[in-house]
């Protein structure tokens, strides 16, 4: 069984300083029980115990051993070769060793595959927020920031090809990474959070995730956040998870094993060898060698026994994926982006050393999105902290979960309900915002970010990127200043014409793609591609037997109405999981697509 889900965007909200005014957008630890007893009660019913293989003739020379003769048999009459449980690595062999007949040898491989007993759950990008936090604004020193670019100021240089090499990181920028990850997952504070904890939900959350694997399969190592009592009856309670653990516990050999695609919002955790090896320790993630020492994660991966092939999606968006214009680079043509990693990953995996350059859009959330409600707080609430300011100070920190996006200044107009100095107070911030984000101020990190990013995105004599931010930005500031009846017939017009209101620009960008170069999926055996990266989960049919599907994110999310100008707030919570060939028991699908939606009481 496989299992995809993305975009939990766990955020650090310890560096959220005032209680009064913290936005609680993680994913709450009740969540992550229902849907582990989701699928341990899917694959349970789903799970048979014997498997068999389509053989003609069963060799002359094969005597099964006496050890064996439970577990294995030919039935001559259907000329099925048949398994009961599960095969283990030293039972091939032993069986394997009975003859060299190809079509035997060949059969026995697949009953191997086949009795093999796992579920994988693929954390598909954007687990942990590394941007979103106010944490980069702790310190009067202005170049903190994860900016940097990491190619060329990495000494001696990195041999790319090995996994196992990693950047040279700013050290006080790695420290502020640990720290975040240390709050998120809770190894901050050991066993001694309770519910005043800032990030108390994400780390029960995180918590049982841990646990439940190390049950399972009968794990040792725990950590402190999973000795909690809240932990503990979890896992004692008959009716959260201790009854679908035992059951599970009764499958010989089964394996529990996470995987971890990196997104944009998580992608530092291939630049920094200490967060990696921290995030594979905590997550139980092995690299190539079989233990939790740094390794850089791939960025997509191909599941053949599953038919899947996972990316996280942000390759297709080209705020955050430098590795999408790559041919919008002046120096594109005498450069060669690509190459082969030859350890641990399949034969045919590509990187590329765009993935390591920073993207404008670690820039924009950053120093955009989390740089105006902190803008917000310093100059209007923390003065005096009125209460009239504490919802609209938790809107500003959901932003960027305005879906669609361009609907964000409609969305102010609405939290401020007509009150027109609040709206004065927004502008003034969302300017401040902009200048400082698109500042080209040397020694400053977003200013010299963002005079590298313009000089190599810069085509000169025609329109590229870059032009687009100027004139984005010089609109923005335009709008700002439009009446709200004005900009609501204004924005109007732009859905009319269906502008940035489109539910998945995917498809309609791997088609453009694979006119000129060769697609890993759509050149692939695979026929489903799992991404993530767009908050809105849906499916889209290519061809016929290849389908996109976006998981969506584990998050609330504020949605445009489609016949008023008004906003509904959903808790979203998507996943996907597949079976391979053989694997279920009795007739029914071989995928499943899991769409959530929780509104809560005001």
């Amino acid at each position: 069984m496989l299992v995809s889900l993305s975009d939990l965007h766990l955020q650090d909200i310890e560096s959220q300083q005032d209680t009064n005014i913290r936005s609680d957008q993680n994913v709450h630890h009740k969540a992550f029980i229902d849907f582990l007893q989701w699928i341990s009660e899917e694959y349970l019913d789903k799970y048979k115990d014997e498997t068999s293989e389509k053989l003609e003739n069963l060799p002359s020379e094969v005597k099964f051993p006496d050890d064996l003769k439970d577990t294995i048999l030919y039935d001559s009459s259907r000329k099925l070769l048949i398994l009961k449980g599960v095969m283990s690595s030293g039972e091939k062999e032993t069986l394997l060793g009975l003859s060299k007949d190809k079509r035997y040898n060949k059969a026995i491989e697949a009953l191997f595959q086949k009795s093999q007993t796992e579920i994988k759950i693929v954390l598909n990008g954007d687990i942990i927020d590394f941007l979103r936090t106010e944490r980069w604004f702790n310190f009067n020193d202005p170049i903190i920031r994860p900016y940097e670019d990491y190619d060329a100021q990495s000494i001696p240089p990195i041999r790319w090809e090995d996994p196992t090499q990693f950047p040279t990181l700013n050290s006080q920028v790695e420290d502020v990474l640990l720290e975040i990850f240390n709050v998120v997952t809770g190894i901050k504070y050991g066993v001694n959070y309770n519910d005043a904890t800032p990030n108390v939900k994400t780390i029960k959350a995180l918590a049982v995730l841990r646990r439940f694997k190390r049950e399972v399969e009968g794990l040792g190592g725990a950590k402190p956040c999973e000795e909690h009592k809240d932990i503990n009856d979890i896992f004692e309670d008959e009716n959260k998870l201790k009854t679908w653990v035992d059951k599970l516990k009764k499958i010989h050999g089964l394996k529990i094993q996470y995987i971890f695609i990196p997104g944009n919002h998580d992608r530092l955790i291939n630049v920094s060898s200490r967060l990696n090896a921290a995030l594979r320790d905590f997550f139980l993630i092995e690299n190539s060698q079989e233990n939790y020492s740094a390794e850089r994660f791939p960025w997509e991966l191909h599941m053949p026994d599953y038919g899947v092939f996972l990316r996280h999606g942000h390759i297709y968006d080209w705020t955050n994926g430098e590795e999408n214009i790559v041919f919008q680079r002046k120096d594109a043509k005498k450069t060669d982006y690509s190459f082969v990693w030859q350890k641990g990953i399949y034969k045919g995996y590509k990187d590329s050393k765009l993935y390591y350059n920073t993207p404008i859009g670690d820039l924009i959330t950053i120093d955009l999105i989390t740089f105006m409600p902190y803008r917000f707080i310093e100059d209007y609430y923390k003065p005096k902290k009125p209460s009239s300011l504490v919802k609209i100070c938790k809107r500003l920190r959901e932003i960027d979960d305005v879906r669609p996006q361009l609907a964000v200044l409609p969305w102010l107009y609405d939290v401020t309900e007509g009150n027109e100095e609040l709206w004065k107070k927004i502008v003034d911030v969302v300017k401040k915002a902009l200048d400082n984000t698109f500042s080209r101020d040397e020694g400053t990190a977003q200013g010299e970010f963002f005079r590298r990013w313009d000089s190599a995105h810069d085509r000169r004599f025609f329109p590229d990127k870059s032009d687009l931010f100027g004139n984005t930005i010089a609109l923005a500031k335009k709008l700002l200043k439009t009446p709200k009846k004005l900009f609501e017939k204004i924005y109007s017009l732009m859905e009319k014409f269906n502008m940035g209101r489109e539910e998945s620009p995917v498809p309609k960008l791997i088609e453009e793609y694979i006119k000129g170069h060769k697609h890993p999926f759509m050149d692939s055996p695979q026929e489903y591609y799992v991404a993530g990266h767009i908050h809105s989960s849906s499916t889209h049919f290519l061809e016929e037997k290849k389908a996109y599907h976006c998981t969506g994110a584990w998050r609330t999310i504020h949605f445009r109405c489609l016949y008023k100008p008004e906003f509904k707030k959903m808790k979203s919570m998507n996943f996907a999981y597949f079976f391979r060939p053989g694997e279920r028991k009795g007739a029914g699908g071989k995928v499943y697509i899991w769409r959530g939606l929780l509104e809560e009481e005001a």
